[in-house]
């Protein structure tokens, strides 16, 4: 016998994904590249949620959560542990990525003053 879930599971995380994972939680894989999709330009990432390889594309609230939190340069998303949430925004049910932790801000460098 041959099991047909993975075939028919899709390659994205999806709401249906993110509702039936048991840790609402992925890891960010790479730090992806801008595809073309239907409504132009996206943002593609290789991500893992619950030992799954899947592809996401981070809506613009997730983007900007990860962002805020990591820096603008997605080499730095690498490993980032994102928690998810279904949210109903506009009656359509969408996935909200949170960073699980934030950017260590960088140390100021100290100058000596002249006494």
């Amino acid at each position: 016998m041959v099991d047909a879930t993975k075939a028919c599971e899709s390659a994205w995380v999806s709401a249906d994904l993110v509702k039936d994972s048991k840790t609402r939680i992925l890891t960010i894989e790479n730090s992806g590249e801008y595809v073309a999709g239907k409504f132009g330009e996206m943002l593609e990432l290789a991500v893992t949620i619950d030992g799954k390889s899947k592809k996401w594309s981070p809506n613009r609230d997730s983007c900007t959560n990860i962002k805020n939190a990591l820096g603008k340069d997605t080499t730095r998303w690498i490993g980032a542990v994102i928690n998810l949430q279904l949210i109903v925004k506009n009656g359509k049910q969408v996935i909200l990525g949170v960073p699980s932790v934030e950017m260590p801000q960088q140390e100021e460098e100290i100058k000596e003053v002249p006494l």
